[in-house]
């Protein structure tokens, strides 16, 4: 982006108090602002007036700041509510700039389908996508702005509440969306599968006119997700077929052509699929396509590969579900070799109990070498599995210090909260 401070200052309804200045990116994270970036001090875990010094410091054009900002700091943007304005900047953005708009959410798989699906655009159109997890009232506003001329803008829409997605999406006003899958996710705030099924929807009911619906062949609550659906929307469905795992990756075809994803989880194979109706709707051949997702590397710690000396690690430890969760327990190949870790699965509601019961009962019947249960919720996992439990990750990372032996495999899967990561922050020194 490339505003001048004055033109941001009616977008957003504000007072600027001092010189006028252009503004070339966005920022809310000082660590990380780039020279003339706009500096939004946001009230979260702290309150960002405390870093508008530090901001100009690093070369930011201006900040727009709340009205009881009282330092002397200029130039600054002074808005009622920090947040709310940078919502309204996305949007005056999103008007602006020419590429579509392709919005994929889900309770599983979005982020490997976002990046998927920018790797395929890429091979023929100039993309921009969400970077890492940017779904939230935060990210998404961030992936809007970091827009520019490209052909697409590819954005991930989350939700942890009812109407997330409908103001995000308000934002977004995508020309493409897509849903990977309703399932067992944040059932805290949405009660059950069906709620969840109502608030991915709503994406679908934000699609300019005669948009497009990506929608897999099976889907839990068709019925809630059709009916958001405007008749000036094509629906079109996607499925992966002949799904085949391999060591090093999984193997599929989709339309009567054979793909391949270096990732030994049969999920990515179902969102590969999703990420190549869209690109196939919009042009894309399948042979760069082939090439494209033979380069796809996960993000984060979303199985993750690496070795501890002798030992394989998987780190799918970024996020977890139900259905997430029993996949990757049922799929994996060498349970003989297999130290299993499974963490606590969050935000599942009152029946929580029963879904780690249920994992655990899955886990222990693989006949895994091990199985660690690590947090409060995993004390149900444990009982069922006939596993271990620990109350955290330290705990466990010793015992595995001690335990673990050369040609194991150590599996790692969780809710991001439970930090299952310190386990190989422990045994990096240990071992």
């Amino acid at each position: 982006m490339r505003y001048m401070l004055s033109e941001i200052e009616k977008a957003l309804m504000g007072e600027l108090r001092g010189p006028d200045a252009l503004a070339t990116g966005v920022s809310v994270d000082t660590r990380t602002l780039a020279r003339g970036d706009l500096f939004f001090a946001l009230r979260e875990a702290r309150d960002g007036t405390e870093f508008v010094p530090d901001a100009f410091a690093r070369g930011a054009a201006g900040a727009v700041v709340p009205i009881y900002f009282k330092g002397k700091e200029r130039p600054v943007i002074v808005v009622e509510e920090t947040l709310p304005a940078l919502g309204r900047l996305a949007f005056f953005h999103r008007n602006r700039i020419p590429s579509r708009v392709i919005a994929i959410t889900g309770s599983a798989g979005k982020t490997a389908t976002k990046d998927m699906l920018a790797l395929l655009l890429g091979t023929r159109f100039s993309v921009s996508a969400s970077p890492k997890s940017f779904n939230n009232h935060i990210g998404v506003p961030l992936s809007i702005l970091a827009a520019d001329q490209q052909d697409f803008l590819v954005l991930e829409i989350g939700t942890n509440h009812p109407g997330e997605i409908r103001s995000l999406a308000g934002l977004a006003r995508p020309h493409i969306a897509a849903i990977t899958t309703i399932g067992r996710s944040h059932l805290e705030a949405f009660g059950d599968t069906r709620g969840v099924a109502l608030e991915k929807s709503s994406l679908l009911s934000a699609l300019e006119r005669r948009g497009l619906a990506f929608l897999p062949e099976r889907l839990a609550h068709e019925d809630v997700v059709l009916s958001a659906v405007r008749p000036d929307v094509r629906v079109i469905r996607f499925s992966a077929e002949s799904v085949e795992l391999g060591e090093d990756g999984v193997s599929f075809s989709f339309r009567g052509e054979g793909f391949r994803v270096p990732v030994p989880n049969p999920g990515y194979a179902h969102d590969a699929a999703c990420a190549l109706a869209i690109a196939f709707e919009l042009g894309v051949e399948p042979e760069p396509a082939r090439a494209a997702l033979a380069s796809y590397t996960p993000q984060g710690m979303r199985m993750r590969r690496e070795r501890l000396g002798e030992i394989e690690v998987i780190n799918d430890a970024y996020n977890s579900n139900p259905d997430s969760a029993e996949a990757l327990v049922a799929s994996l190949p060498h349970p003989e070799r297999t130290v299993l870790v499974l963490g606590d699965m969050l935000e599942l509601g009152p029946d929580s109990p029963v879904f780690h019961r249920e994992l655990g009962g899955l886990a222990g019947a693989r006949g895994f070498k091990a199985i660690l249960c690590v947090g409060e919720h995993s004390k149900e996992t444990a009982r069922s599995s006939g596993g271990l439990w620990f109350p955290g990750p330290e705990e466990a990372a010793r015992y595995l210090a001690d335990k673990l032996e050369p040609g194991d495999i150590l599996v790692l899967k969780a809710s991001r909260l439970v930090g299952l990561e310190k386990i190989l922050e422990v045994l990096r020194d240990a071992l």
